[in-house]
This record gives structure tokens, sequence and C-alpha cells, in this order.
């Protein structure tokens, strides 16, 4: 009854013919949005619906029945609205500028804003460019609500748990603690290629860290790279680290997750040349080796990548041939020098090469 009551606050009816709308029930009378008591007069014991108040046969108003009903002000309200010849009575919706009503204007309206909420903020969380997408937006999104399944937060309702970091065993574990304060995470930030020292600048917050902190470290446009993408996978693997020691009682190893770091930055950045259009002699596989991919790893997607380097002047050509992990881990490399005319031949050829080479490899994939 109450959300019930809250629509009618937030709407009014707009007369057509007047059969669907309530003279003393319904919001209908401009500039009133309380409902009207009804006179206790026998001769309106029939003046119930809107279409009541016209003359018989007509859309023209009763003058009589209004002055029975209503006060001069009202009456002056209601004479004042222009009835059309035809459709029906239609609901306008006040919070939208359509006058439809929608779930989400009504949820605007009854859950009162946070004004610590940062728009742009939120906004630059689901613009991130991080691989995997959809994952590591919704991990930033609950490090920035302090929602992550901490120690620190679990305590609270299960006391018996021990709330200390599970990756320097020194502070209670919190979103601001595990990744900007800890030992393990400084060791991580620092070994970066810009070398970052996290605790040298007092955030006051995660959510503070997150949003200024390209701002106030001038050496993070060494890498030019954007700051809330790069943190972000940061955190992510730090994260990661921590799973992994709690669950799998794998030691944390600093150096390990800032090798993964790098490793899915730079399959991210190449993820991104590919997108994008390059000159027919450019390549963008930047490393090389030979041999059969190692698949000695627990994954259970992989990602083949090949390119034909294309020369106009010369009808040899590189085909370059790549396995990576869905973490952007390298498994494996291969190159080769091919003859071909085009691009588009040498393209078909690279393909062909990689078909074959996961052929020749296909027991190792099995695995």
């Amino acid at each position: 009854m109450k959300g019930l009551s809250f629509i009618k606050d937030h709407g009014a009816w707009e007369i057509r013919n007047g059969a669907e709308v309530n003279v003393w029930k319904d919001s209908w009378i401009p500039e009133i949005k309380t409902t009207l008591s009804k006179p206790d007069l026998i001769q309106l014991n029939d003046i119930n619906m809107v279409n009541s108040l016209f003359n018989i046969g007509t859309k023209d108003w009763n003058h009589d029945i209004l002055d029975l009903c209503f006060d001069s002000a009202a009456k002056n309200r209601i004479l004042q609205i222009r009835i059309p010849s035809y459709d029906v009575d239609n609901f306008k919706w006040s919070l939208n500028k359509n006058g439809i009503f929608s779930v989400k204007s009504l949820y605007n309206s009854l859950i009162p804003a946070d004004p610590n909420t940062n728009i742009s903020l939120w906004s630059s969380i689901w613009s991130l460019n991080v691989y995997p997408k959809i994952k590591i937006k919704i991990f930033i999104w609950k490090c920035l609500h302090d929602i992550l399944p901490l120690g620190g937060r679990i305590f609270v309702v299960l006391p018996s748990i021990d709330p200390t970091c599970y990756l320097c065993k020194e502070k209670v574990e919190s979103v601001y603690h595990l990744f900007l304060e800890c030992n393990f995470a400084r060791v991580v930030w620092f070994s970066l290629p810009c070398g970052i020292l996290i605790h040298s600048i007092p955030f006051q917050s995660f959510r503070d860290w997150f949003l200024n902190g390209d701002n106030m470290m001038s050496q993070w446009n060494e890498l030019h790279f954007s700051w809330k993408d790069y943190s972000a996978f940061v955190v992510w693997f730090i994260w990661k680290a921590r799973c992994e020691k709690l669950f799998e009682n794998i030691d944390p190893d600093p150096i390990r997750t800032v090798s993964q770091i790098q490793q899915v930055v730079l399959f991210y950045q190449d993820k991104q040349e590919h997108s994008m259009p390059t000159s027919r002699t450019s390549n963008t596989h930047h490393q090389v080796s030979g041999g059969s991919p190692n698949l000695n790893m627990d994954h259970s997607r992989w990602i083949i990548s090949f390119k034909c380097d294309f020369k106009s002047h010369d009808t040899n050509s590189g085909i370059g041939i790549s396995l990576t992990n869905m973490a952007g881990i390298c498994c494996g490399s291969r190159a080769l020098s091919v003859s071909c005319m085009n691009q588009e031949q040498g393209s078909l050829l690279a393909a062909l090469e990689a078909v074959k080479w996961c052929k020749s490899n296909k027991n190792s994939f099995s695995e």
C-alpha cells in the first residue's frame, strides 16, 4: 500500500474521456495533489467518475455540479482543463520527462543519494579497459564499496576467525591494508616498471587512492598507461595471490605476481594493437621463440594468436604464432618465413600454419 501511495503522489491523470479517473480518490486536478472529500449531499451520490461532471452527451463541464463539489479555486483549475474529443484517460508519471512510469525513476526517488558518491568515478569503473572485463570491473566495484570478504569484515560476524592479513600476518585485513599498506603489496608496487612507493603518499581511503593516484604520483606518466586500468590489474593480482594463500596454501611471491601483472598488461596492449588499423609492414609480435607450447599449467582455455608481416616490396614474409592462457601468460610461440603475393594470402597462410601447429600439439592440449 505504501508503494501504491508513492506512485499516486508522483503521478497525475490527464483527462481525455473521464471514464477511468475517480473524482475523489485520484489525482487529476492541476496543482492539487491531495485527494478531495466528497460533500455529503444526496444529489452527488452518483458523482464518482470524472465523466459524471460533464453535461450529458458532451465533454463540457457541468458548472452546477462543479459548484456543489468544489471550492472556487478548484473549480477554476478544472475549467482550465482542455478535454480532447478522442482518446482515453492517461496517467502521467512526474519523475520521468516523457511521463512514462519506470522502476528506475521510482527507485532513485525512494533511495536517497549518497553525498559521497562520485558519478564520474562509477562511470570510470565500467569503462575500464581490462581483461577479463566483467570479473575485474565487478571486483573493483566491490573494492570501492568496501564489500570484499576480507578478514576484518568477516571477524565482525564470526569472531572465531583470525582477522589478520594472510599475506603479511601483521595487521587486520581490510581493502586499504591489503592493496596499499601490506608489505607484500608494497613490494609489488615498488617492483613495477615505474617503482611506485605506494606508502609514501597518505591516501585517506582506497577510493581516494583509486580516484586520485595518477595526480599524486608524477612517476606514473613513465608507463604511458591508464592509471585506473593498470591499478585494476595490480590489485586484481594481489587479490589472487591472497586467495591462493588462503585456499591453496601457496606462499605469496611478489616477483611472480609482478611477472603475472606485466604479462597480462602486455597481452592486453597487444590485443589493443590488433584491434586498431596498422600498416601493412607492421608486426606487433615482439617476443618470438621456437618449439612446442608449454601447457603444464592448470588452465582450461587458450588463445592462439597469429600474424603475417607482409612487405609489399618482397615476396618473403614472416609469420608469428603464439599461445597464451586466459591470464595472458605466453606458453609457446613459433616463427617462420613464407612466400606470399599479398597481405590476404599471408594472413591465410598464417592461419593455416597456426592450425597445423595446434594439431601437431593436440596431445598437449588434451592434457
